[in-house]
């Protein structure tokens, strides 16, 4: 699954699903992730611990997310 521009809680249902509809593993790659307001930060940190990988974040969003993607 792939993110760009910006993810704001208004995208929130359609990110959960596609990830609720997509087969393990998944990978979410945000490398052209640009904003996040603090809904879709919870969001992806929800989906993280579910056991979604997170790639590609910028280091802005790596530290909105608390170190927990690469």
């Amino acid at each position: 699954i792939s993110i760009d521009g910006r993810l704001g809680e208004e995208a929130l249902g359609e990110l959960e699903r596609v990830a609720g509809e997509a087969r393990a593993p998944i990978t979410l790659d945000r490398f052209e992730l640009r904003s996040a307001d603090d809904a879709a930060i919870e969001a992806l940190r929800v989906l993280s611990d579910r056991g979604l990988e997170l790639t590609g974040a910028s280091q802005f969003i790596r530290l909105r997310l608390g170190g927990t993607a690469r």
